[in-house]
């Protein structure tokens, strides 16, 4: 017993192991090569990046969505486009479980995500710096290509993506197939 009154209370049995049919509690569905699965919905024990068993760790992650349509009114206007990317995005927070291997990528990915994002604006800024317009096209194209490579390359290989978000559901790019086969068979 603990002496914390916050703790919740203890319990010496162990959790059952639901990787049987059904019992999830949650509805889930292979959409081609992405799973659909409800927002509100528990990760059996098992990595979602390779399928393995060995989870070690559980990664905190908000899968955001906004409709392909938003980017090209950015693109034609961008205050109103980033007031209806705001307006109509749509997220979903979930608990990832990770092997050791995959957490380790996993961390990578969110570095190398904010050196991509440093790197296109120290392009921008210097290239603005110089005050040369050819230099400011040549830095925004080249930030723009690190960025992209960075992206394309390293991060989005390692770290799962929504495909689509709807008010109860979350369409997801990357899962492992014998994760997606554990997580189906735990659907009711």
């Amino acid at each position: 017993m603990t002496d914390n009154p916050y703790a919740p209370p203890e319990n010496d049995e162990a959790p059952a192991d639901l990787e049987g049919a059904g019992g999830g509690g949650f509805h889930a569905e292979q959409v081609g090569d992405d799973l659909a699965i409800d927002k509100t919905a528990t990760f059996p024990k098992v990595c979602l990046k390779c399928g393995s068993k060995d989870v070690t760790s559980f990664q905190d992650h908000l899968f955001q969505y906004n409709p392909p349509y938003v980017f090209i009114l950015i693109f034609l206007c961008w205050l109103p486009g980033l007031i209806a990317m705001m307006i109509l995005r749509k997220t979903a927070k979930m608990v990832i479980p990770l092997c050791s291997t995959c957490d380790a990528g996993w961390r990578s990915a969110k570095v190398t995500m904010v050196v991509a994002i440093v790197a296109l604006i120290g392009c921008l800024v210097v290239s603005y710096l110089l005050q040369d317009p050819l230099l400011m096209v040549l830095g925004f194209v080249v930030g723009f290509a690190i960025f992209l490579g960075l992206v394309l390359l390293k991060v989005n290989p390692a770290m799962l993506r929504a495909r689509k978000i709807d008010d109860s559901r979350v369409t997801i790019i990357g899962i492992h197939p014998d994760a997606a086969r554990v997580i189906l068979k735990r659907s009711r």
